[in-house]
Order: C-alpha cells, then sequence, then structure tokens
C-alpha cells in the first residue's frame, strides 16, 4: 500500500516522518480552502530538511481550477521555483471554463516541471466525462 500524507509546514513534515513507513508527503497550505502553494520559504525549508520524497501543491483558487492569465503567471514562476528545490514533483491541475482539463496549458506546465514528477489534483473531481479524460490525460503521457 502506497501512503501519502498531507503536511501545512515543516513541524507536520517532521512529525510524518518521524512516524515512519509513510511513502510521500503532499506539502499545501490553507486546507480549509482545499489546499494551496505555501510560501517559497516552507516548500524550501521542507525539501531540505525532510528526508519523505515532498511533492508541492501548486494551486492558488479553491473554487473552479480555472486559471486566468495572471495566476497562470504565478503557477510557471511557483514551478520555476519548486525545481530549485529538492522537491521531488508538484500536484496541479488547470480547467477551462467548461470543466475540461485545459489540455494546452497543461502540457505547457508539464514541460517546465520536468523531471519532477506530476500529480493531477482534485481539480479532477470537477470533471463531468472522467472517462474521456482518462483518454486524453494517456495521450499526452505517451
Amino acid at each position: 500500500m502506497f501512503i501519502e500524507v498531507i503536511a501545512r509546514n515543516y513541524e507536520e513534515c517532521q512529525i510524518i516522518e518521524q512516524a515512519g513507513n509513510i511513502d510521500r508527503i503532499e506539502l499545501c497550505a490553507d486546507l480549509s480552502r482545499g489546499g494551496l502553494t505555501t510560501s517559497y520559504a516552507v516548500i524550501q525549508k521542507c525539501t531540505e530538511r525532510i528526508k519523505v520524497p515532498i511533492r508541492v501543491m501548486v494551486c492558488h483558487r479553491d473554487a473552479d481550477f480555472y486559471c486566468p492569465a495572471d495566476e497562470y503567471f504565478q503557477l510557471k514562476k511557483d514551478i520555476a521555483y519548486i525545481k530549485t528545490t529538492k522537491a521531488e514533483g508538484i500536484v496541479v491541475g488547470i480547467l477551462t471554463p467548461t470543466h475540461q482539463i485545459d489540455l494546452l496549458r497543461m502540457e505547457e506546465l508539464i514541460a517546465l516541471a520536468h523531471p519532477l514528477a506530476i500529480t493531477f489534483h482534485r481539480a479532477f473531481d470537477l470533471i463531468e466525462d472522467k472517462i474521456y479524460c482518462y483518454s486524453t490525460i494517456s495521450s499526452i503521457r505517451n
């Protein structure tokens, strides 16, 4: 069984690491809003000092996962920063206004994040046709 635990800060990462048998930490802030990108200082400290692999949430809104241009620019800036740390990967997902995966921009984010691992986050829950979505994602990966 694969176990991933959410942490909001360095202290929680330490507790998770000390617990043992944890495969990965998802680092995010503001869980009351579904989990958003934490500060760069927290990302740096956690990825530098914690030995459990960490994937960092890259998200700045909790509503619909649509990403206007200014937020998209911030996502790219966040990913570029995360690549300078020892993070194992990122957790990201953006949708169109009609709740479909924004394929063009997701492809760009995936390319920008390389070689970091990618998890498509809970934006997936808003997609109505998940089977079509899955086949679309599979085609991107291949």
